[in-house]
């Protein structure tokens, strides 16, 4: 009984490859955006002297001193603070991504591991029936067998898989 739980649990881990295998390379499509904004704010930060800009301000602050270009200093200032929000936002998505594209590997993993057990042909047929989502028919042209001899193989690895 607890096979059957098993081999379902597979399978339904099996028509999910596909999809598992398209998510993984958006979520590193996004991860290596914010990898490049999260880059640029950095450099932008440290490159236009803004800190170093802020710094003297609140120098000039504590001493007591007058300074003419509070305006400039305040613009800066309201600069650097939105740049500081956005890179935390940044980060923030950054690192989200980062557990659900490890999670995703994970389970494509998996699957990859428990597909790799089968004898090739077995290999062959689930990768290209779940993973590739190659039609019947041309399956069954590539690997000259029927469509029941197709779906008896199926289920035979699916059963192979829950053992």
């Amino acid at each position: 009984m607890l096979a059957l739980a098993e081999a379902v649990t597979m399978e339904q881990k099996l028509r999910r490859w596909n999809y598992l295998e398209r998510r993984r390379q958006h979520l590193e499509r996004r991860k290596a955006m914010y990898e490049e904004r999260i880059e640029r704010l950095r450099d932008e930060l440290t490159s236009e002297g803004i800190l170093s800009a802020i710094t003297q301000k609140y120098e000039h602050m504590l001493l007591g001193l007058p300074s003419a270009k509070d305006k400039i200093y305040d613009r800066q200032a309201e600069h650097l603070v939105a740049s500081l929000d956005a890179l935390e936002e940044y980060l923030a998505k950054y690192d989200s991504i980062e557990r659900e594209l490890r999670s995703v590997t994970r389970e494509i993993e998996e699957i990859e591991d428990a597909v790799a057990c089968l004898e090739p042909r077995y290999q062959q047929l689930l990768t290209m029936f779940h993973r590739d989502k190659i039609p019947w028919r041309d399956i069954c042209e590539t690997m000259y067998i029927s469509k029941t001899r197709l779906y008896e193989m199926l289920e035979t690895a699916y059963q192979m898989m829950a053992i």
